[in-house]
């Protein structure tokens, strides 16, 4: 999913520019209240349904997400900041 639809703006080698600064290859350098967050940020934003952007789509229609892969990054978001919480 993540290959497919996010690395292209969202990791170190993404071509495309990333909204939110978030690169998922820098998450290990985050401390975890700021990571927490983050994860808060992306399970939001892929409910509203705005990842990926509606321009980038027009233009890479093959990366768009399916209903299975956004429920699945959303709950990957969601029980990882659960799990950072508990530590």
């Amino acid at each position: 999913i993540l290959d497919n639809s996010c690395l292209q703006c969202h990791g170190t080698d993404g071509k495309f520019k990333a909204k939110m600064k978030w690169n998922f290859d820098k998450m290990g350098e985050m401390d975890n209240s700021k990571l927490i967050s983050k994860l808060s940020d992306i399970e939001d934003i892929l409910t509203k349904g705005k990842m990926p952007p509606k321009k980038y789509m027009k233009k890479n229609p093959d990366h768009k997400l399916s209903k299975q892969d956004r429920e699945a990054l959303i709950s990957w978001a969601s029980s990882y900041a659960e799990k950072l919480t508990k530590n």
